[in-house]
């Protein structure tokens, strides 16, 4: 046994020899000073435990980061976020996470939705925890960690400085689906070289190359809200310190329900030079860009509900100060969307039941939801969903016009959509007289029809002249398509797989058609015009 224990030292030797002689003395010595950090596995990372591949060469330290971080100040200023409409599990850490299930508490927990801004794809990478109590009005929090190594980790451990006063995720599961944020070089997106992660290095290299660091979790976060506004009733972002501070930019940007701010910023930091730079260097211009006088105006525009929170004994100073004087509160007066809590200590988030009222008077908000549902010859139907204490009133608006006006109604109702243009809904007021919202439009256009439900979507042009095409995704594997004439003459017939149907109508008379479209379980029906 001896022997066997000395010959695997000599074989593990000279494994590590050989790979130290792949890079220069230099080299090793660089990577030796920015890989400093203990990963939150503690074990020597592998593509069970981390998304990246591990680095061997200074080369790969700088593809790593080319390729993760991708966002510079100039993609704020215009953007277009383009999300999935689903999010996808990460099966392949799941599978590995699920064998330490202690980690994160939670089985199948990473979860990762791909998103486009600006032509620029990337993910948004978060842990997910399913709520333990079903509720009616589906409610999703994001919460978005702090400074600090591998906090989402710590958080799910109950510890972390965020923790300190409220076990947020054990907390709000309850009463809906938890999302915390995994922040790049963080926990399974860390940048390693061996067992250990890159250091903070990456915040000055990243600004010297004008990628900064916050913009890629920035732009992350705000993917997230706008797909997390389609599949609930109400959206809670919360953000600690320099979390905070995301969550206030992310939330006048693409804004939620409601944005909770702790000890995340201060009307103090256009003036106070160290906090500016320290800023400048993660979110680049931003930071002058949103400046006191500008975020008061985005609040007092935003349709989000606004808590600020500082605690006593702050160790930041001017959290500290904050508590004190109440700078921001004095900046922010007069704003009915804007809260402030100081009722707690230290630098962490107040406690949950300071929390739930704020976040309990968003949910008692009124709130519609708005979504297409199916075709029929020349009609897109809508449907309304409501969540909150009823009857309703709202008003129906095409273009900016006032279209139609409904009172009293108490349960989900159907709405016919005949004319192109954009819909949405306005004026919504319950029997209480508060007023609610509905962050939905649909557009609809009768030359090209486009119906989507749960589990199908079919896209056509409804006018021809001598070619046209039927688009169908379904979870069925084999469809059947048909297209008749006015005198009941069936010109076109189709089984087969769905997808793009391309139909040659060349020697169709020009006239109306109707298509009709059969999957498993619905019937599509839609009108055609050839001219």
């Amino acid at each position: 046994m001896a022997k066997i224990r000395t010959l695997l030292i000599i074989v593990i030797s000279l494994m590590i020899r050989k790979a130290d002689a792949q890079i220069s003395s230099a080299d090793s010595l660089y990577l030796q000073s920015i890989f400093t950090y203990f990963t939150y596995s503690n074990v020597v990372p592998d593509s069970g435990f981390m998304i990246q591949p591990q680095v061997a060469s200074v080369n790969d330290v700088h593809t790593s980061l080319s390729s993760n971080f991708q966002f510079e100040f100039s993609d704020f200023n215009e953007w277009n976020i383009s999300v999935d409409s689903v999010m996808h599990s990460d099966t392949i850490r799941n599978t590995r996470l699920n064998q330490y299930s202690w980690f994160f508490k939670q089985k199948n927990v990473l979860n990762y939705l791909p998103f486009t801004v600006n032509g620029k794809s990337s993910r948004s990478y978060t842990f997910f925890y399913p709520d333990s109590i079903p509720q009616t009005c589906q409610t999703a929090y994001l919460v978005i960690p702090g400074n600090g190594n591998d906090e989402a980790y710590f958080m799910a451990q109950n510890a972390s400085y965020h923790t300190r006063n409220c076990q947020m995720i054990d907390h709000f599961r309850t009463q809906g689906d938890v999302y915390v944020l995994c922040k790049p070089n963080e926990e399974v997106r860390a940048i390693c070289w061996g067992n250990l992660k890159m250091n903070q290095y990456i915040v000055s290299y990243l600004d010297s190359v004008n990628r900064n660091y916050s913009l890629q979790y920035l732009m992350e976060s705000m993917a997230m809200i706008k797909h997390l506004k389609s599949n609930y009733n109400h959206v809670i972002v919360m953000g600690l310190s320099e979390g905070g501070y995301t969550t206030l930019l992310a939330s006048l940007m693409e804004p939620p329900n409601g944005a909770i701010i702790s000890a995340g910023y201060s009307k103090l930091f256009d003036t106070f030079q160290w906090s500016h730079t320290v800023l400048q260097t993660k979110f680049d211009s931003l930071v002058d860009v949103y400046h006191q006088d500008s975020i008061r105006a985005s609040i007092e525009k935003s349709t989000c509900q606004f808590l600020f929170t500082w605690g006593d004994s702050d160790q930041t100073e001017l959290m500290n100060d904050e508590y004190t004087f109440h700078h921001t509160q004095n900046l922010l007066s007069g704003l009915n969307n804007a809260s402030f809590l100081y009722d707690y200590k230290y630098h962490t988030f107040p406690p949950c039941n300071l929390l739930d009222t704020f976040i309990n008077r968003i949910q008692d908000i009124p709130n519609l939801k708005f979504s297409a549902t199916k075709t029929t010859i020349d009609t897109l139907w809508s449907k309304i969903d409501f969540c909150g204490s009823g009857p309703f009133n709202f008003d129906l608006y095409r273009n900016n016009q006032l279209l139609n006006s409904f009172n009293q109604i108490s349960n989900s109702t159907s709405i016919p959509l005949v004319d192109s243009g954009l819909y949405d809904i306005r004026n919504i007021i319950n029997a209480n007289q508060q007023v609610g919202y509905c962050m939905d439009t649909i557009y609809y256009n009768p030359l090209l029809v486009n119906v989507k439900t749960q589990e199908s979507v079919l896209l056509l042009q409804s006018a021809f002249s001598d070619y046209t095409w039927v688009s169908l995704k379904t979870e069925d594997s084999i469809i059947r398509m048909k297209c008749y004439c006015m005198d009941s003459r069936c010109l076109f017939d189709y089984t087969g797989p769905a997808g793009k149907i391309e139909i040659s109508t060349s020697n169709w008379p020009l006239g109306m058609y109707i298509l009709k479209v059969y999957t498993s379980d619905e019937i599509y029906t839609a009108k055609m015009l050839k001219r």
